[in-house]
C-alpha cells in the first residue's frame, strides 16, 4: 500500500499564479470586494497556521471547533503570499494588500485546490455516489464493469483510494478538497480513464468535491445517520441534493458539458430528491426501481435491471438496489448491456461487505460486514434470518462507535435483539467514550437486556460467538467490516475482525 500523493508536490512542482486563483475565484463569483493586486505564484496551499512557509496561500476556514481567520496574521508573519478570508480584515495593517476577500472560503478552497492541480477532471470521467447505504459496493461494482469495458480507473472511497493497481491509504470516505485534487491528478497523470468515487454528505456540506467536473452522479437511499452533523432528516438530504443540484451546475460550468443522473426511488426519499430537481435537471436523470422479476436468496440475486438481465453471487434486496443503480450509470456512461451482464454475474467480492470467513469443518457461516446504521444492520439481519432453516441460529456480534450519533444506539440494540436468537454486545472504535457506557446506551434499547451477552473485548466477544454456534447457523461480526484497526482513546491499534474470526476457526 502507497502513501496518499503530497498534495503540493504529487510528481513534479507546481504553482499557482495570483491571476489563475483570481481568474478560478471569479468564475464562481466568490469574490468580495476590493481586489489586491499582486504579482506572486503560490506553491502550496495550506489551512494550518503552524505550517505556513513563504510561498503559501493560506485559506482561513471557520470549524465547529477553531476559525482560521484568527490566525491570519501569525499566516503572514510566517511568510504567506496571500491570503482567503470571508472576514475583512483590519486595513490599518501592513499586511492588509495581501488578502483576498471572498464569500465562502470553503468553496473557495476547493476552487484553488482544482485549480492549483490545473483541474483534472476537466479531462477525466468522473462518476459520484451518494447514499446512507451502499455507496461502496456501488463504485466497487462500477468500477468493475469500467476496467471490464477497457478503462484504466480509479477509486476513491471508504474502503480504499486506487490508481489503477495501485492502492493509496484512505482517511476518509471523501478526502479533504487540498488532497482530494492531487489524487485526482495523480490519476490524471498516471492514465486514468475514469475515477468512481464515494461522496459523502459531509464532503457536499463542506465543499469538498465543488473543484469536480462530475459525469454521471447517482442517488442509492437515506436513512437517519450522521445526525450529529446533520441537524434534521432534511438537511441531511439536502446535503445530498448539492450533488444533483448545486455540484451538477458548476460540473457543467467547468468542463461545459452536461451531466447525467441515476437517482434510485424505491424510497421516498429518493422521489422527494428527483422531484426537488430542476426540470431541466430532472431531463437529464433517470429514475430506477428494483425490477418487478427480482428474486433474491441464498444463491445471490435474479432480475431484470434497466433491461439488462442480472444473475449476481450478492446477498440481499438491498445489493439489488445497489445493482440497479451500477447498471444505470454503466448504460449511462456507453457501456454494452452485455459486458454489464457478464461482469455483474461474476463473483465481484467486496472486502467487509458480507464478506464470508471458511468454516471448512465446523460448518459454521461466519459473515463479517459494515453494518454500523441501524438501517443497515437490519437489512443484513433480515436477510440472514429469511435464510435460516429449522434449528438454525442467527448469533449477532456488534457495537457501536465512540463520538458518533448516540440516538443510534438503543435503535441497533432494539433491532439486533428483535432480528437474532443470539446478541453478543461489544465495544467497536470507543474512541474517547467509556466501552463500557457506549454498550450500556445499546443495552437501554432492549426489551429483555439479560438475555443478551455482554463482552467488552471485542475479540474475545468474536471467539465467544463462533464458539457457541453450531453447523448451519449464521455468525454476522458487524460494524467494522474492511477496517484493520480499533481506536481505542487517543491510540489506533491493529485489529481486523476477519482475521480475527479467521484465526479462531484455524485454531479449531
Amino acid at each position: 500500500m502507497s502513501d496518499l500523493p503530497d498534495p503540493d508536490y504529487p510528481g513534479s512542482m507546481r504553482v499557482l499564479t495570483h491571476a489563475e486563483l483570481i481568474s478560478a475565484l471569479a468564475a464562481e463569483g466568490l469574490i468580495v470586494g476590493i481586489l489586491p493586486t499582486l504579482d506572486c505564484k503560490f506553491t502550496r496551499i495550506v489551512t494550518d497556521h503552524r505550517v505556513v512557509k513563504p510561498g503559501d496561500l493560506f485559506v482561513a476556514i471557520q470549524g465547529t471547533q477553531f476559525d482560521g481567520h484568527t490566525k491570519i496574521a501569525d499566516a503572514l508573519a510566517s511568510g504567506a503570499e496571500s491570503v482567503m478570508s470571508e472576514k475583512p480584515f483590519p486595513t490599518q495593517h501592513l499586511e492588509s494588500s495581501k488578502i483576498v476577500q471572498v464569500k465562502d472560503t470553503r468553496l473557495a478552497l476547493a476552487i484553488a485546490s482544482a485549480a492549483f492541480q490545473q483541474f483534472p477532471t476537466r479531462v477525466l470521467e468522473v462518476i459520484g455516489v451518494t447514499g446512507t447505504s451502499g455507496k461502496t459496493t456501488t463504485t466497487l461494482l462500477i468500477d468493475s464493469i469500467l476496467g471490464a469495458s477497457g478503462r484504466k480507473t480509479g477509486v476513491i472511497g471508504t474502503i480504499e483510494i486506487r490508481v489503477g493497481e495501485r492502492v493509496l491509504n484512505a482517511t476518509h470516505t471523501t478526502p479533504g478538497p487540498i488532497e482530494l485534487q492531487a489524487i485526482l491528478r495523480t490519476m490524471k497523470d498516471e492514465g486514468c480513464d475514469s475515477v468512481i468515487m464515494e461522496v459523502s454528505s459531509h464532503a457536499l456540506k463542506q465543499h469538498r468535491v465543488s473543484g469536480i467536473a462530475f459525469d454521471v452522479v447517482g442517488f442509492l437511499n437515506l436513512s437517519p445517520e450522521h445526525l450529529d452533523f446533520h441537524p434534521d432528516m432534511q438537511d441531511y438530504l439536502f446535503s445530498k441534493r448539492m450533488l444533483f443540484q448545486d455540484e451538477w451546475i458548476r460540473s457543467e460550468r467547468l468542463s461545459g458539458t452536461t451531466p447525467s443522473g441515476v437517482i434510485a426511488v424505491n424510497g421516498e426519499e429518493g422521489q422527494r430528491l428527483y422531484d426537488s430537481l430542476d426540470p431541466k435537471i430532472q431531463s437529464h436523470c433517470k429514475t430506477v426501481k428494483l425490477p418487478q422479476d427480482l428474486q433474491v436468496s441464498g444463491d445471490g440475486i435474479h432480475g431484470t435491471f434497466s433491461g439488462v438481465a442480472i444473475q449476481s453471487p450478492l446477498m440481499g434486496s438491498f445489493n439489488a438496489e445497489n445493482i440497479s443503480v451500477a447498471v444505470a450509470i454503466a448504460q449511462a456512461l456507453g457501456v454494452d448491456s452485455k459486458l454489464i451482464a457478464q461482469t455483474l454475474n461474476a463473483d465481484v467480492s467486496v472486502a467487509g461487505r458480507l464478506e464470508k470467513i471458511a468454516d471448512p469443518s465446523g460448518g459454521r457461516r461466519i459473515l463479517v460486514d459494515y453494518a454500523h446504521k441501524p438501517d443497515a444492520l437490519e437489512k443484513v439481519l433480515s436477510m440472514l434470518k429469511n435464510m435460516l432453516g429449522p434449528d438454525e441460529r442467527l448469533i449477532t456480534v456488534f457495537g457501536c462507535g465512540g463520538d458518533r450519533d448516540p440516538t443510534k444506539r438503543p435503535l441497533m440494540g432494539a433491532i439486533a435483539e428483535r432480528l437474532s436468537d443470539v446478541v453478543v454486545i461489544t465495544s467497536d472504535n470507543p474512541r474517547s467514550e467509556d466501552p463500557l457506557k457506549i454498550i450500556e446506551a445499546i443495552r437501554s434499547g432492549l426489551k429483555f437486556p439479560d438475555q443478551v451477552m455482554i463482552e467488552a473485548d471485542r475479540k474475545r466477544a468474536i471467539e465467544k460467538a463462533i464458539s457457541i454456534a453450531n453447523r448451519g447457523d449464521f455468525v454476522l461480526i458487524a460494524g467494522k467490516g474492511h477496517e484493520t484497526y480499533q481506536i481505542l482513546g487517543p491510540v489506533t491499534v491493529p485489529f481486523d475482525d476477519r482475521e480475527i474470526a479467521r484465526e479462531f476457526v484455524q485454531q479449531g
